[in-house]
């Protein structure tokens, strides 16, 4: 009698715990199918990055400078350019969580202190002169550095160069519009940018884009100075500052 009811006790038992076992069993193959299901949508870790921006650019050193000597007998280095407008496609991968490679392509836009180069050529203010604007785009690429602030926070560096095409400004100089005419120019050139920027996740895949960066570039041009053409070089340096969304891929 007491085995027959020890052994219904332990069958009792035994079915409980079984069911148990097979309770936490399904659980936990149930979790692991979730994990597995989120992971393929999640898709591979996405190093990848493309932000289109836009900002103010400050004109640097003899590119903004609008002073010169009038008695010299070389052509001024002077840009007279003033505060410009910058638009910038830039996109970056990781090759490793902290290193990869960055790329920009770029367009530069300038206006020209008009009334600061009369007052230095002493041309009266009633003349009608008209000079239009400074202007590069061009393509340049580099190493990255990156540094991970939070989660969804990034901060980059990087050093880049490649090619630019820069166009002098394009002058009128008379009573009536219609004469002293200096035909703008185009060159090439090397240039050098070393920038840095913040990068901002929301949501699964965007970014927002902060950044800033020093950018020199020293192409030549023919230009008219006096009556006489020379060839001579102009510096074109400016900090800019810009803002932006993206994605990451």
């Amino acid at each position: 009698m007491s085995c027959d009811i020890e052994n219904f006790v332990f069958i009792i038992l035994k079915n409980y715990f079984m069911k148990k076992i097979f309770l936490l069993v399904a659980v936990t193959m149930s979790m692991y199918m979730i994990a597995i299901a989120q992971e393929r949508r999640a898709g591979p870790e996405k190093k990848g990055f493309l932000i289109l921006s836009a900002g103010p650019s400050f004109p640097l050193g003899n590119f903004s400078s609008t002073t010169f000597d009038i008695n010299s007998n070389t052509p001024p280095k002077n840009g007279f350019a003033k505060t410009g407008f910058n638009l910038d496609l830039q996109g970056g991968y990781h090759f490793v969580k902290n290193f990869g490679v960055t790329g920009s392509v770029f367009y530069n836009l300038y206006s020209y202190d008009e009334q600061r180069l009369k007052d230095q050529l002493g041309i009266p203010a009633e003349a009608n002169m008209r000079v239009d604007h400074w202007k590069y785009y061009g393509i340049v690429a580099g190493p990255m550095l990156t540094a991970t602030i939070t989660p969804k926070t990034s901060i980059d560096f990087n050093v880049m160069t490649g090619v630019i095409s820069a166009n002098s400004p394009k002058a009128i100089v008379s009573d009536d519009g219609t004469g002293d005419i200096v035909n703008e120019d185009w060159s090439t050139a090397v240039p050098i940018r070393v920038g840095s920027g913040m990068r901002f996740q929301f949501g699964e895949n965007g970014y927002f884009g902060i950044g800033m960066n020093y950018f020199f570039a020293e192409p030549r041009f023919k230009t008219l100075f006096l009556g006489e053409t020379y060839e001579a070089h102009q510096q074109l340096s400016a900090l800019t500052v810009n803002a932006g969304i993206g994605f990451r891929f």
